[in-house]
């Protein structure tokens, strides 16, 4: 008998294959969750924050800017950088360091509330 009475995962299928094609892309939807996840976890608690402002809101903001201006968000800025593998590689690792720093943040948040 195949599991999930045999259907196929689709979302994990999709997601897989996203991170195969536009890993750039991929890399950055996972930070732009996770910074998500803090923001609101923060919000929850904004009775710390003076006069409603949030001190990750700004660079929440300029993430998701940068995102939009180099086509991270979508498979643009992958395929631009197809022929420059070495560019290519650089910004995966800089976008799976964030990843990791923003892990550590959302264990740190939860934790502490």
């Amino acid at each position: 008998m195949e599991p999930f009475g045999g259907y196929i995962n689709v979302g994990f299928a999709r997601a897989s294959k996203a991170r195969r094609n536009a890993p750039v892309a991929a890399e950055f939807e996972e930070c732009i969750q996770l910074f998500q996840q803090i923001c609101s976890s923060m919000e929850a608690d904004s009775i710390m924050w003076s006069e409603g402002q949030l001190p990750l809101d700004d660079g929440f903001a300029k993430l998701r800017a940068w995102g939009n201006d180099t086509g991270a968000t979508s498979w643009a800025l992958d395929h631009a950088l197809r022929k420059s593998s070495r560019l290519h590689q650089q910004l995966l690792d800089l976008l799976q360091d964030l990843r990791d720093e923003l892990q550590k943040g959302q264990n740190k948040t939860y934790f502490s509330l």
